[in-house]
């Protein structure tokens, strides 16, 4: 590892001083801002345990006593139009958020300094089905390439809806498959389909000309790895966690609701070796095309093999509970900033840090309805949008108990 200097160090820390934190969650930056400090947040919501954390920090549910699903429309509906900016007097020389936003461009043409990728190289990655395509040309003549693995055991398909045939489809997978579309987060237009009736319910729910179709792994298990691209093109990952998928609206997506990265009860020290070579490889894909910054890559795995299903161009939502865990210099937002401020690496290779240590905050639930077992919620005033959650369990202990889909889990502490 180089050493990062303290000149380096110093103007990284300076920097966050004068950066505006658009923020889906307040948790997001837990143990990386210092209580009490002067920083410049604007967060959709938060936890209580968080708004009295970081009183100075403007959280939007807190002011309107509501909390809503959409972060988006949070930033576009509201958070412009009403000025917030005004309310703190903030000024600022820089801007982070969560993800790109088509605004974040027009920022940086104002010459403000702007941690996140330009939009439009967001939305080509983000596009599940062009990201497969882009990477297959890129890893064409490399035997590792993680798409023709894919074509080979998923039997991926890209079919028009107009001429999908579903008798076809179920002779060629031979039993369930999975339907999904270009364009979804979360587990949202992403459906398993045992069924005539289930593909017409899937269909009628994806707003896509254009499905993805792929054999179903029976038993397999959703993992997703955080990463971080630097501008000499090596990359820092993070130890891979479980991905807690539930079929909460018994319409056979697979919805994700919460994270577990206490994975070495269900995935060998081998498959999780292989899994992080695959993500160095997604990330110098990316650095081909310009990226910088933190990723996600998500997989399945079943039977000592791992089957690379897509890239998250952004923060993924289990990355909090690495920051929770992480020294300042191993921590997301400190190895994001650094990847947009600097062009080389503070690794001399691609590394994977475990941040994660025993009795560090592990796993988490998103709960939907009223719980006990709820240990971060918002202030007592909060209504709820009918889809939106209304707090989360974080806890340092392994939840999952049952890591296929439906995930199955047990919150009570060993």
């Amino acid at each position: 590892m180089f050493k990062i200097t303290k000149k380096r160090n110093d103007e990284i820390t300076n920097k966050i001083k004068d950066t505006l934190f658009l923020a889906k969650d307040l948790e997001e930056f837990e143990n990386f801002l210092i209580p009490g400090d002067d920083y410049k947040i604007i967060s959709n919501r938060s936890s209580k345990i968080l708004s009295d954390k970081y009183p100075k920090a403007l959280v939007y549910e807190n002011l309107i006593n509501f909390r809503e699903y959409s972060t988006s429309n949070f930033f576009q509906k509201e958070l412009f139009t009403k000025n917030y900016f005004k309310i703190n007097n903030f000024e600022y020389s820089a801007i982070w958020a969560y993800q790109a936003y088509p605004w974040l461009d027009d920022f940086k043409l104002s010459g403000l300094k702007v941690f996140a990728i330009d939009y439009t190289l967001f939305l080509n990655i983000k596009n599940k089905i062009f990201q497969h395509k882009m990477i297959d040309d890129f890893y064409r003549e490399n035997n590792k390439n993680p798409i023709l693995k894919n074509k080979i055991h998923l039997k991926t398909s890209i079919v028009s809806k107009n001429i999908f045939d579903y008798s076809y489809y179920e002779k060629k997978y031979e039993s369930a498959f999975v339907l999904s579309c270009s364009n979804s987060d979360g587990g949202s237009c992403v459906f398993l389909i045992n069924s005539v009736d289930e593909y017409n319910l899937a269909l009628s729910k994806i707003p896509s000309p254009v499905i993805k179709l792929e054999k179903y792994i029976d038993g397999s298990i959703s993992v997703n790895q955080n990463a971080v691209v630097f501008g000499d093109s090596f990359i820092a990952s993070y130890q891979p966690s479980i991905q807690i998928l539930q079929n909460r609206q018994c319409n056979n997506c697979f919805e994700y609701i919460g994270s577990d990265y206490n994975i070495d009860s269900f995935i060998s020290k081998d498959v999780i070796e292989d899994i992080t070579d695959t993500t160095y490889m997604i990330g110098k894909f990316l650095h081909s095309l310009g990226y910088r910054g933190i990723f996600g890559c998500d997989y399945i795995v079943k039977d000592n093999q791992h089957f690379f299903i897509e890239i998250n161009p952004r923060y993924q939502a289990s990355t909090f509970l690495l920051s929770m865990s992480s020294s300042f210099m191993e921590h997301p937002h400190f190895l994001h900033m650094y990847s947009f401020l600097y062009n080389d690496s503070p690794y001399k290779k691609d590394i994977m840090l475990s941040v994660i240590k025993e009795n560090n905050p592990s796993s988490y639930i998103k709960y939907f309805q009223q719980s006990d077992s709820i240990t971060h919620k918002p202030q007592q005033n909060i209504e709820f949008d009918h889809n939106v959650h209304c707090g989360m369990g974080i806890y340092n202990y392994q939840i999952v108990s049952k890591a296929s889909f439906p995930v199955k889990f047990n919150v009570s502490k060993p």
